[in-house]
């Protein structure tokens, strides 16, 4: 069937159940603005926080070959992210550049990840189509990021939890949540 976005609206404080509008059909306007917490307690000089599980396999590739946990860098995620975020943009939401994820993508550099107990996961399947066993493991775990660069990307960070990232999201694979704590 068909459908159509009548309202988007998000939690203004992640856990909180304190929803606002983003986006409205009424008026095709997008209002972004998530942010991101800070660490508590919260110190003169902090960076901003956000803590991310890995809820299925995230696979992600850097030069041609999968990342995994002692390679893993943030920017990994933060530029496959806005490039997931755009390309669907651009296939089903309108204008892509009216998004702008990829205005933020220079910002990644500024992100560290601060703590992870990343590991990689084995997932086969079987493919109808190629007859024969599709290795498609990826990292879980969780991780911490910070840095000066995070606020950027707090909307594309919340908008990836439902739409995931990386290779095989068709099949339901990068798969994450934030952490609200």
């Amino acid at each position: 069937g068909r459908f159509r976005v009548a309202t988007l609206e998000r939690e203004r404080t992640l856990g909180k159940e304190d929803w606002s509008p983003v986006y409205t059909s009424e008026s095709g306007e997008y209002l972004p603005g998530l942010t991101v917490r800070q660490p508590h307690p919260k110190p003169a000089t902090t960076s901003p926080m956000a803590a991310l599980r890995l809820l299925t396999p995230l696979r992600i590739k850097r030069r041609g070959h999968l990342v995994g946990p002692a390679e893993f860098e943030a920017a990994d995620l933060l530029r496959a992210l806005c490039e997931r975020l755009t390309l669907l943009a651009g296939l089903y939401g309108g204008d892509a550049a009216h998004f702008q994820w990829g205005g933020i993508r220079h910002h990644a550099d500024d992100v560290r990840i601060q703590a992870h107990d990343l590991r990689w996961h084995d997932w086969t399947r079987f493919s109808s189509r190629q007859d024969t066993l599709m290795q498609m493991g990826g990292l879980l775990g969780g991780l911490s990021l910070v840095g000066p660069g995070l606020d950027a990307f707090g909307p594309a960070l919340w908008y990836g939890q439902w739409v995931h990232v990386g290779k095989g999201t068709s099949f339901g694979l990068g798969a994450y949540h934030i952490d609200p704590g």
